[in-house]
């Protein structure tokens, strides 16, 4: 049986906003984007080592990937050919 619990908790949040690095922004016509691009980079040791020690490493797959935003119905690219 689970017994109650209490607990004091502070929140410490820079941002007006909850999110931090998963937090978005409104852009024209009210619409929400995030504010970082979340990926991998494989020069990345560091993390390549942590998931490494997490036996989760060969559950990565590496894609090619474009950058590009969708907004009124149109995807577009981030690309200047």
């Amino acid at each position: 049986m689970a017994k109650n619990c209490e607990a004091e908790i502070v929140l410490i949040e820079r941002e007006q906003r909850l999110g931090g690095l998963a937090g978005s922004f409104e852009i024209e016509g009210g619409v929400e984007i995030e504010k970082y691009y979340h990926f991998i980079c494989k020069p990345d040791t560091t993390y390549m080592r942590l998931m490494q020690e997490l036996h989760i490493l060969d559950r990565l797959h590496w894609r090619t990937t474009e950058m590009g935003f969708y907004h009124d119905g149109v995807l577009s690219t981030f690309v200047i050919p």
